[in-house]
């Protein structure tokens, strides 16, 4: 029985020192949004609403919100409008991948940088895609 004992504690110090390092971050909530705070400003990684139009608060907690991380609407099928304050300075790949009728995002700045999943495609493109989009409306 000592033995069970000695190897099961073993087994136990194992795990604690291979995910002790593991960086766990608690779900701070704001309203609809969960958000991470990042010391100097923060960073919203989930919407849970269902409303149709959502704007992106422009700070939480006296901290500017400052990116959209991937993600971030996931599955949010009842959005239709997304409002992105000037102080979001990066949106990030895949923030609104999965928001099937998501018909429009409001950017407050131009100077919000949109990273591009697609990192093989022409400028040109990119353009002509974007015209033929808008055109669609």
């Amino acid at each position: 029985m000592k033995i069970k004992n000695m190897i099961l504690t073993a087994v136990c110090i194992c795990f604690l020192c291979l995910f002790g390092s593991v960086q766990v971050y608690a779900a701070e909530y704001y309203g609809n949004f969960q958000y991470e705070d990042n010391g100097e400003n923060v960073s919203i990684y989930a919407y849970n609403g269902s409303d149709k139009e959502v704007t992106i608060p422009a700070y939480i907690n006296g901290k500017a919100v400052t990116e959209i991380n991937d993600y971030a609407f996931l599955l949010c099928n009842t959005v239709e409008r997304i409002i992105v304050p000037s102080t979001v300075t990066t949106i990030h790949t895949n923030a609104f991948s999965g928001a099937g009728n998501l018909k429009d995002v409001v950017l407050a700045s131009s100077d919000t940088k949109i990273e591009d999943s697609n990192k093989n495609t022409d400028k040109k493109d990119a353009d002509e895609n974007r015209s033929e989009e808008h055109t669609s409306e």
